[in-house]
């Protein structure tokens, strides 16, 4: 039997739908597993405007599975850029790098993956840009809730 993690959603009523084949899809769930690879690159080629990317568990950006810090290069290495959206009700400093300096750890982990990169993701996600969400959990730790790969 095989399972897709992938979600079909209708924009008319916001209902997602599990799917069980590798369909072209525009939300996923991340887990940590080569079919989630298969699923974006599918979704990215379906040629959908946004592909959005939630999470079982939020993680801390410090704390980024590799898996997902291979789209983000890819993304980079394309041309693309990776936007960080901080947690609603927060200070967002004037300075872009301020805000990149309290992720430095992300982007030094996104950097450095560049020579495991999956030469399909690359192609992948040209022209496509990448935003990650970010949001306070009730601890109060930084955590991110979806990262969406849009078209340019």
């Amino acid at each position: 039997m095989t399972f897709s993690f992938a979600q079909d959603v209708n924009k008319d009523d916001n209902k997602a739908t599990p799917i069980v084949s590798s369909k072209t899809t525009r939300k996923l769930q991340f887990l940590d597993m080569t079919k989630f690879d298969s699923d974006m690159r599918v979704s990215i080629a379906s040629n959908v405007d946004e592909v959005e990317v939630d999470f079982y568990d939020k993680v801390s950006p410090n704390k980024t599975p590799e898996r997902l810090q291979k789209w983000l290069t890819a993304v980079e290495n394309n041309g693309g850029s990776i936007n960080i959206e901080p947690p609603p009700n927060e200070m967002v400093p004037k300075s872009p790098f301020a805000l990149i300096s309290l992720l430095g750890t992300l982007w030094t982990q996104i950097t450095k993956i560049t020579d495991y990169l999956d030469n399909k993701n690359e192609y992948a996600v040209k022209n496509r840009n990448a935003t990650i969400t970010l949001e306070r959990n009730p601890q109060g730790e930084v955590v991110i809730t979806k990262v969406v790969f849009s078209k340019i």
